[in-house]
């Protein structure tokens, strides 16, 4: 019988191990960069311009900075001015496209109690809008559900662990799944070993149907069979001193 509790730095290497786990950590860091603006700011004025009241009037363009992006388009900074009520406004917004020239003249339009908030129509308060920041928002929480689940496998082999044994599989059989990768079919493996006589089964992913065939070491709670993991689906690290416990 095997007894064995994960080091701090096993359960992190075995939370990380999986490939959806690595596909979660990007998620989450292309999340915190986009919401935290690493990538540019968003432009969270926009509430104000869909839910307070907004006028418009007309502006001077004071000076354009056009910065090129690529062999073909550029990013335009505006900045302007204009009247209210007797009382000159300076702002700035950005654009994709060609709004004016300095020297022009632009409608702009501005929240009627904050005239301070203002762009020319058709144009944003920050490089990239507010869809950029709820972009962010969603990438993160997919990145938290998918945590959820690798959590949810560490607690299991954890649990595992506590009171474990290792048996050999006695049986394997590939089915079709709609996944590809590079063109080639992933395949559902499904792996079957006994315990006292009582079968079970155990699935992993795979590309080669070969695996299917080849007999695999099951890692199972003792106190329940069904809960198990194979070997080879573990670090090796962990693999290893499983196997040094075993013998």
């Amino acid at each position: 019988m095997i007894t064995y509790q994960l080091s701090q730095w096993e359960k992190l290497n075995y939370f990380f191990y999986s490939i959806p786990s690595k596909i979660y950590l990007g998620l989450l860091l292309t999340g915190l960069a986009l919401t935290t603006g690493l990538t540019g700011p968003s432009d969270f004025q926009l509430v104000y311009y869909a839910f307070m009241d907004l006028t418009r009037t007309e502006a001077v363009i004071t000076k354009v900075f056009e910065t090129p992006i690529d062999d073909y388009d550029s990013s335009f900074e505006y900045i302007f001015s204009y009247e209210v009520e007797g009382e000159v406004y300076t702002g700035n917004c950005y654009s994709p496209f060609s709004e004016g020239e300095q020297g022009e003249k632009a409608i702009v339009e501005y929240v009627r109690d904050k005239p301070l908030i203002s762009r020319i129509l058709g144009t944003d308060n920050q490089p990239y809008n507010m869809s950029k920041f709820i972009a962010g928002i969603i990438l993160i929480l997919i990145s938290l559900i998918g945590f959820s689940y690798s959590r949810k496998k560490l607690r299991r082999l954890e649990k595992i662990l506590k009171k474990a044994a290792i048996v050999r599989t006695f049986k394997g059989e590939a089915y079709a799944t709609y996944m590809e990768i590079n063109d080639t079919p992933v395949l559902e493996i499904t792996y079957y070993y006994e315990v006292d006589s009582v079968p079970y089964k155990i699935f992993r992913y795979n590309k080669d149907e070969n695996t299917a065939f080849e007999m695999q070491q099951v890692l199972y709670a003792v106190d329940d069979p069904g809960e198990s993991v194979l070997l080879l689906n573990l670090p090796s690290g962990i693999e290893d001193k499983v196997k040094e416990l075993n013998r």
